[in-house]
């Protein structure tokens, strides 16, 4: 039994990689990724563009099958052809430095992996069980599994009878759960969970390649790689069945790959930050956020450029029609709500027009004890925050002179968007705080992380790893 669901779970991941894989090598034509960056975003990307996918086959009454789900990227595996061939006929062969691992390396590399195993059995041991998780992302895949397909009448059966079910959130977490029922052809709420140990797993490998193509040792590579795993908060939603791990993801993955792209001028970081950005959007209403950093990171580094140069001198075609893509996407998906009559529950009309404004300065006192709480919560963050806020102010006059602040503007930015929704929520304050603080600071703890790790590296100079 344990068997056949082994064969399974590879069997999934290699369908879902396979749809990721043509993507990113359809736009990676210099083969600037490594075979672990592919590795790890064909994963994530599979899964988003699968989960994207099945909407669109429900928007047009399509039932879901698997053989017709994966036909598409048969098809464009077949005009990728000439890419693969490219690819694969140069040398791949290990280079003798990766067999050149010292004790320490050893000794990390071992612990990250019990990390990750650890995480496929906390969660593989129950099904998904936590309210939230239940209402809000795997009953819409029961509905949506049971029906062979998105139901026209979706949206309203949410909304009125289910309590908590947010009707109006994007859905790539219950999709992929879909995608997952569909391949192995039954429920099965503990097999499902799998979901979430192997995004945990493929993020991981993208982040620690993209600390090396930083710059980063490798042996400094994998201990920045193994805290961030470590930390419990971000271990925990490695296996509980929510949304927050994978918007983490992909709101990381796309200032990460920004940071990449700004440092090394190489297009294929800016095309992975791109669809990144665009299956956060499709992971929760926080995407939204992730978008509007995504265009105030791309407006600063093009003013930077003006100042610099006199003008624009790289890439932008690329970020127009980026931005005026992912634009257009979010305002259609707006706009689908509005048909379906679906609206968010905490930033909308109605809690505008009863909002008040002396209410609102009340809450600062609120927020900031909120905040400073989980700062030094060693607990769930081990010493994140509170060292991220010492290099913060050790290194600013440095921070704001260099690359690293692309990484730094999207944690204030995307931080002070949640903020301003604590000041107008029309829900009890303490509630919202209470329930939701932990959640949203983990949506950019990879970035603080990678940021930490870049500043470590201010305190060796000199110090680079040659045999990568």
């Amino acid at each position: 039994m344990m068997t056949g669901n082994l064969y399974t779970i590879i069997a999934f991941v290699l369908a879902t990689s396979f749809a990721g894989f043509n993507i990113v090598i359809a736009y990676d034509r210099k083969d600037i990724l490594s075979e672990p960056e592919l590795a790890g975003l064909a994963y994530l990307f599979g899964i988003g563009a699968i989960a994207l996918e099945l909407f669109l086959f429900g928007l047009f009454k399509m039932k879901f099958v698997t053989a017709h789900i994966l036909l598409p990227w048969v098809l464009l595996a077949i005009i990728n052809i000439p890419r693969f061939k490219a690819r694969f006929r140069k040398n791949n062969a290990i280079r003798p430095a990766i067999l050149k691992i010292k004790l320490p390396e050893m000794i990390i590399a071992a612990l990250l992996i019990f990390v990750v195993c650890y995480a496929f059995f906390i969660a593989l041991i129950r099904p998904v069980e936590s309210y939230d998780a239940v209402a809000i992302w795997s009953l819409k895949a029961k509905v949506i599994y049971m029906a062979g397909t998105v139901p026209p009448d979706f949206f309203n059966i949410i909304g009125a009878g289910y309590q908590g079910a947010h009707p109006d959130y994007p859905l790539l977490l219950p999709l992929s759960q879909v995608w997952f029922y569909t391949f192995i052809g039954n429920f099965n709420d503990h097999l499902v969970k799998v979901l979430f140990p192997l995004n945990f797993l493929a993020f991981l490998i993208v982040f620690y390649m993209f600390l090396r193509k930083a710059g980063a040792e490798r042996i400094f590579a994998m201990i920045f790689t193994f805290l961030l795993a470590s930390v419990r908060q971000f271990f925990n939603y490695a296996t509980n069945g929510y949304a927050d791990m994978q918007i983490a993801i992909y709101a990381s993955l796309t200032f990460l790959a920004l940071y990449l792209w700004i440092k090394t001028k190489s297009n294929v970081y800016f095309w992975t930050a791109f669809f990144a950005c665009l299956f956060a959007m499709w992971t929760k209403n926080e995407g939204s956020v992730v978008f509007l950093s995504f265009v105030a990171v791309l407006f600063i580094y093009m003013t930077a450029q003006i100042r610099s140069y006199g003008k624009i001198v790289s890439s932008y075609g690329s970020i127009l029609f980026a931005t005026a893509l992912l634009s257009g996407l979010l305002i259609a998906w707006s706009l689908f709500k509005g048909i379906v009559n679906v609206q968010n529950d905490v930033v909308n009309a109605q809690s505008f027009a009863t909002l008040d404004i002396t209410e609102i300065f009340k809450r600062a006192l609120a927020i900031f004890y909120e905040y400073q709480r989980q700062a030094f919560g060693v607990k769930y963050w081990n010493l994140t925050w509170v060292a991220f806020i010492f290099m913060i102010i050790a290194g600013f006059g440095r921070m704001i002179s260099e690359d690293a602040k692309y990484v730094v503007i999207p944690v204030f930015f995307i931080l002070a968007c949640y903020t301003a929704v604590y000041f107008i929520t029309p829900n009890d304050i303490g509630w919202q705080l209470r329930t939701t603080t932990s959640r949203l600071l983990l949506h950019v703890l990879p970035l603080v992380i990678f940021y930490l790790a870049l500043s470590f590296a201010w305190f060796i100079p000199g110090r680079r790893d040659t045999d990568e």
